[in-house]
């Protein structure tokens, strides 16, 4: 079921200082709802926008995050980090007019935006301010005439691989100074009778360079440039040359997997392969509108657009004609004009267990359809979880979930023991779980107390309150009830002559509650001196002066 919030916003604002500028700035917000009360463990989508010179100014920066507020439903983001919607959050430039943060807060995660609030920065961001000093150029005329404005980067980097070797004294010599031929590193060699177009080729085992003749022709020798050229020829798998002295080379097919050898037939723009599990196969293009989905033989296939169809789980019902009494599941549905199965799936966790089909299903209409089921064989007092579930030739689609308990005679429940349920199944009267006098009278003897006579189920309160107000006598059956806290509830009642043959014959008869085999007084009044009892050990229905003490059972409604 979705729920709508209004919510409250509380800023916090903090910039970290770095040795660099993380172009970032932290942001807390605090999420309440209308009753003030934090939204918590919930995704919340935010559009976050920085504004220049007013909280109505030119947006500099805007950008949009889905954070999860807390337990204790607070948001931490980094402004900069999100998905940019518009500007650069590193080219702010902090040093030129105020700035404002503005906040967009959708509560339900999306970017439907409900909440408004715009926030001045009363202090510039530091690291993001200073970060502009480390490109500010110098202008004063002095500092541009002075000798060190002429070092590059390049000259450091050179003196300080120069200043590495040491001292240098050493290196100098004068100029008027011949090197000795030891002195000499990659000194020259003599070659032995060097012949016209003498090659040379470096000898590494012996570290020098020795006469070369070459093992291969290197210069025409035969008169004729073309009685070498060579035809190449592939016949299926064997490579040859024309001319004679040559070989042929035979190639074997290495690869001896035909699952990745793929052949099209007549292949045109826009098809696609898949792989069949024996060999790749081609899906022609589809059609305008066409998606393409996942098929029963677990291919790809082309379907038209439809969304799956959309399930609304409600709210379960009670039938109380019943017994014991029954629950009804209820469900919407939107088949989409396809025919759809509708279940529902049911039991005392989210993992359910049990499934059944909805008295309507199939469904194919094109609008929302109402659907429901009767549960029966249910244990009263316990919790269930419920959900509908929808598939059609689409897909599958679950509703939210959802829980009910079903209510029964004799169980526990709101401070004492049902032993009355209305036509709904969720409301009802309970009697209190032991006696709260074994004594007490009725009250008030040869008074007649004006409107205590009520008998129906529904007049126990009534005639309660009515005695308080016309007999002032404290102790009394009614006056103990009317007193009575208990279970922290404070809305106790002595029953009327009906509800009390309903404790009888809900509880009593049933050895539920610790009822004794003695008489109870009810709060309906016969006459001045007599008011109605029933004693439990025989079901017996009487009444009697109003001055006997006999034992009460306090009720109440829930």
């Amino acid at each position: 079921m979705r729920k709508i919030y209004a919510v409250l916003i509380s800023l916090i604002i903090t910039t970290g200082v770095f040795a660099q500028a993380p172009e970032k700035m932290s942001y807390q917000a605090v999420v309440r709802n209308s009753s003030n009360q934090l939204v918590v463990s919930k995704a919340v989508g935010m559009r976050i926008s920085i504004l220049q010179n007013s909280d109505s100014g030119t947006e500099v920066y805007a950008e949009t995050q889905t954070p999860t507020t807390n337990t204790n439903g607070l948001v931490t983001i980094e402004i900069g980090s999100g998905t940019v919607v518009s500007g650069a959050f590193s080219s702010i430039n902090w040093s030129v007019g105020t700035y404002f943060i503005k906040t967009e807060i959708d509560p339900a995660g999306g970017n439907s935006y409900s909440i408004t609030g715009v926030s001045q920065l009363l202090s510039v961001p530091f690291a993001l301010h200073a970060k502009k000093a480390d490109s500010y150029t110098e202008t004063d005329p002095f500092f541009s005439s002075h000798p060190a404005n002429a070092l590059t980067s390049a000259d450091m980097q050179n003196w300080n691989a120069a200043y590495s070797w040491g001292n240098h004294t050493a290196l100098y010599k004068p100029i008027a100074y011949v090197p000795a031929w030891g002195d000499v590193t990659n000194n020259p060699f003599n070659i032995a009778s060097p012949a016209n177009n003498q090659m040379l080729k470096y000898n590494s085992a012996a570290a020098k360079w020795e006469n070369w003749t070459p093992d291969f022709i290197t210069a025409e020798v035969d008169g004729s440039v073309t009685n070498e050229i060579q035809t190449l020829t592939l016949n299926t798998n064997q490579l040859s040359i024309s001319g004679t002295g040559g070989n042929s080379v035979t190639f074997t097919n290495w690869d001896t997997d035909k699952t990745d050898d793929v052949t099209l037939t007549s292949p045109t723009s826009g098809d696609m392969l898949y792989y069949t599990g024996t060999n790749w196969t081609s899906i022609p293009k589809g059609t305008e509108g066409q998606v393409l989905t996942m098929g029963a033989s677990g291919n790809p296939v082309w379907k038209n657009a439809i969304q799956i169809p959309p399930s609304v789980t409600k709210a379960a019902t009670f039938n109380t004609a019943t017994s014991p009494v029954t629950a009804i599941l209820n469900a919407s549905v939107n088949a989409n004009n396809l025919p759809t199965i509708v279940t529902f799936e049911y039991g005392t966790t989210i993992s359910y267990g049990n499934s059944i089909t909805a008295v309507q299903s199939p469904v194919s209409s094109g609008s929302a359809t109402n659907v429901s089921i009767n549960l029966t064989s249910l244990t009263p007092g316990t919790a269930y979880h419920f959900r509908v579930k929808t598939q059609n030739a689409l897909g599958v689609s679950y509703g939210e979930d959802m829980t009910f308990q079903l209510l029964g005679l004799g169980l526990p429940w709101a401070g004492g023991f049902i032993f009355y349920l209305d036509a709904s199944g969720m409301h009802g009267l309970v009697a209190a779980t032991a006696d709260q006098s074994i004594g007490a009278p009725w009250g008030c003897n040869a008074t007649e107390i004006s409107g205590a006579d009520g008998t129906v189920v529904g007049a126990g309160n009534q005639n309660t309150i009515d005695i308080e107000n016309g007999c002032t006598t404290a102790g009394t059956a009614a006056d103990i009830c009317a007193n009575l806290v208990e279970a922290t509830y404070d809305d106790w009642f002595l029953p009327s002559i009906d509800e009390l043959q309903l404790m009888y014959t809900n509880l009593r008869a049933q050895n539920i509650g610790g009822f004794g085999l003695v008489n109870y007084w009810s709060s309906t009044e016969k006459d001045a001196s007599n008011g109605w009892k029933i004693l439990f050990s025989t079901n017996s229905k009487g009444y009697s002066t109003k001055s006997n003490g006999y034992y009460i059972r306090a009720a109440r409604a829930f």
